[in-house]
């Protein structure tokens, strides 16, 4: 499928193809339509890997759809790119602390779940991810030594 940004190629700057493009997604997700939303990230992420809110929409699609690799570097390419770090920017750092914990990577997971609650304090699902780790960390020496 073609989308709204390749047919004003020919009249418009690539700034203005990607908003366009990036508007599209938006839409596409909110239409539930994610494969399609999915496509139209990829296409911006690979023309402009900076473009940190379409590789922050992309992390956050794909750790949905269930593609933690690709989420893992949407989002740390997102991550990456900002500062200072806001508010905002605590679902996205969880978010890839989630997409890492699934992975098998928990002490990056953990290390991502104290970052969002450091710019996030009393952010709920950070605080309920690191209790749990916590708390299977405690049954795991328990059963060894018990």
């Amino acid at each position: 499928m073609t989308g709204d940004g390749d047919q004003i190629k020919g009249t418009a700057s690539q700034e203005d193809v990607t908003v366009v493009t990036y508007n599209r997604a938006v839409a596409l997700l909110a239409l539930g339509r994610y494969d399609e939303a999915l496509e139209e990230l990829k296409r911006i992420t690979t023309r402009i890997p900076t473009h940190l809110k379409s590789q922050a929409a992309l992390g956050q699609l794909s750790l949905l759809m269930g593609d933690n690799d690709t989420a893992a570097i949407a989002l740390s390419k997102a991550i990456g790119g900002w500062k200072p770090f806001g508010a905002e920017h605590g679902a996205p750092i969880y978010n890839l602390g989630l997409a890492l914990h699934r992975l098998g990577k928990n002490p990056e997971a953990v290390s991502k779940w104290r970052r969002t609650l450091e710019i996030c304090p009393g952010h709920e699902l950070a605080t309920k991810a690191l209790e749990a780790f916590e708390h299977a960390k405690d049954l795991a020496r328990q059963r060894r030594h018990g």
